[in-house]
Protein backbone atom coordinates (compact mmCIF):
# COMPACT_ATOMS: atom_id res chain seq x y z
CA UNK A 1 0.00 0.00 0.00
CA UNK A 2 2.80 1.95 0.40
CA UNK A 3 2.79 5.34 2.86
CA UNK A 4 0.95 8.15 1.38
CA UNK A 5 0.43 10.31 4.56
CA UNK A 6 -2.27 9.90 7.32
CA UNK A 7 -5.09 11.74 7.76
CA UNK A 8 -7.26 11.66 10.92
CA UNK A 9 -10.74 14.01 11.71
CA UNK A 10 -9.63 16.31 14.74
CA UNK A 11 -13.02 18.29 14.90
CA UNK A 12 -15.82 17.68 13.22
CA UNK A 13 -14.40 18.41 9.23
CA UNK A 14 -10.92 19.49 9.54
CA UNK A 15 -7.97 16.91 8.84
CA UNK A 16 -5.24 16.42 11.29
CA UNK A 17 -2.17 15.63 8.19
CA UNK A 18 1.15 14.38 8.86
CA UNK A 19 3.59 12.41 6.68
CA UNK A 20 7.25 10.68 7.45
CA UNK A 21 10.07 13.45 7.41
CA UNK A 22 12.31 11.00 5.58
CA UNK A 23 9.61 10.93 2.93
CA UNK A 24 8.40 14.60 3.02
CA UNK A 25 12.13 15.98 2.55
CA UNK A 26 11.96 13.62 -1.03
CA UNK A 27 8.75 14.70 -2.39
CA UNK A 28 9.21 18.43 -1.89
CA UNK A 29 12.40 17.76 -3.38
CA UNK A 30 14.95 19.23 -0.70
CA UNK A 31 16.93 15.13 -0.48
CA UNK A 32 17.26 14.08 -3.61
CA UNK A 33 16.38 10.13 -2.08
CA UNK A 34 14.81 9.19 0.80
CA UNK A 35 17.49 6.76 2.06
CA UNK A 36 19.53 9.92 2.21
CA UNK A 37 16.99 11.51 4.18
CA UNK A 38 16.74 8.35 6.27
CA UNK A 39 20.87 8.23 6.79
CA UNK A 40 20.58 12.10 7.89
CA UNK A 41 18.49 11.25 10.46
CA UNK A 42 20.30 8.52 11.96
CA UNK A 43 23.02 10.93 12.04
CA UNK A 44 21.20 13.30 13.97
CA UNK A 45 21.10 15.71 11.38
CA UNK A 46 17.74 16.52 10.58
CA UNK A 47 15.60 18.70 13.93
CA UNK A 48 11.81 18.92 14.04
CA UNK A 49 10.85 21.57 15.76
CA UNK A 50 14.38 21.97 17.74
CA UNK A 51 14.60 17.82 18.42
CA UNK A 52 16.52 15.40 16.51
CA UNK A 53 14.12 13.40 14.46
CA UNK A 54 14.15 9.89 13.26
CA UNK A 55 13.13 8.71 9.31
CA UNK A 56 9.43 7.86 11.25
CA UNK A 57 8.77 11.42 12.87
CA UNK A 58 5.72 12.81 11.75
CA UNK A 59 5.64 16.55 10.27
CA UNK A 60 2.75 18.18 10.38
CA UNK A 61 1.90 21.67 8.19
CA UNK A 62 3.63 24.88 11.03
CA UNK A 63 5.88 22.78 11.72
CA UNK A 64 9.69 23.98 11.21
CA UNK A 65 12.53 21.49 10.05
CA UNK A 66 16.03 21.99 10.54
CA UNK A 67 18.81 20.65 7.87
CA UNK A 68 22.42 20.46 9.07
CA UNK A 69 24.04 18.96 6.21
CA UNK A 70 27.81 18.64 5.37
CA UNK A 71 27.81 21.71 3.17
CA UNK A 72 25.16 23.79 4.18
CA UNK A 73 22.34 24.57 6.96
CA UNK A 74 18.77 24.99 5.94
CA UNK A 75 15.63 25.76 8.04
CA UNK A 76 12.34 25.09 6.60
CA UNK A 77 8.51 25.61 7.83
CA UNK A 78 5.93 22.80 6.71
CA UNK A 79 3.56 24.52 4.67
CA UNK A 80 1.39 21.53 3.18
CA UNK A 81 1.71 17.69 2.72
CA UNK A 82 2.04 16.73 -0.66
CA UNK A 83 0.08 13.79 -1.05
CA UNK A 84 2.58 12.40 -3.88
CA UNK A 85 5.14 13.45 -5.39
CA UNK A 86 4.66 17.11 -6.68
CA UNK A 87 5.96 18.21 -10.02
CA UNK A 88 8.93 20.63 -10.02
CA UNK A 89 6.84 23.81 -10.28
CA UNK A 90 4.73 22.58 -7.40
CA UNK A 91 7.26 21.31 -4.93
CA UNK A 92 7.66 24.92 -2.97
CA UNK A 93 4.23 25.41 -2.21
CA UNK A 94 4.48 23.38 0.60
CA UNK A 95 7.15 24.41 2.38
CA UNK A 96 8.96 27.95 3.24
CA UNK A 97 12.71 28.49 3.14
CA UNK A 98 13.50 30.34 5.93
CA UNK A 99 17.26 30.18 6.40
CA UNK A 100 19.93 28.65 4.27
CA UNK A 101 23.83 29.19 5.38
CA UNK A 102 26.60 27.66 3.65
CA UNK A 103 27.91 26.61 -0.41
CA UNK A 104 25.96 24.08 -2.25
CA UNK A 105 28.57 22.04 -4.03
CA UNK A 106 27.84 21.08 -7.59
CA UNK A 107 27.06 17.55 -8.30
Amino acid sequence: MGCRGKFKKVDGNSLDIKLRVDLFLKRCGILKRRTWAQEACERGMIFVDSRAAKPSTAVRPGQRVLLRLVDRLIEIEVLGIPPKAPSKGERREYYRVLREEGETLPI
